[in-house]
């Protein structure tokens, strides 16, 4: 995990350094996906940095409330989970 938050500007966080944006993740890191904590006003821009660091999915958490983001991402190639919870995905996956 590689926490994104312009708050906690280069903080370590569990062991990871933060970075203020998802292009400024350095190239050679490898990013699977991004998991969205964000209210759904900031996801067009969410949407927008994650194409331009060539990540390839995005995971919308629970209520987030900004469908079009979602499409857009969609249309751009990515995959897309959208309005689901990863804790609560995990814990019903882990049941199978």
């Amino acid at each position: 995990m590689i926490p994104v938050n312009p708050a906690l500007r280069g903080a370590i966080v569990d062991g990871e350094r933060s970075y203020d944006r998802l292009v400024d993740i350095p190239k050679d890191a490898s990013v699977g996906f991004v998991d969205v904590f964000r209210r759904g006003e900031y996801l067009d821009a969410v949407v927008d940095d994650t194409i331009a660091a060539g990540i390839k999915a995005m995971w919308f958490q629970l209520d987030l409330g900004n469908i079009a983001a979602a499409e857009r991402a969609e249309a751009a190639g990515m995959r897309v989970v959208w309005d689901r919870c990863t804790a609560i995905e995990l814990r019903r996956l882990d049941r199978t």
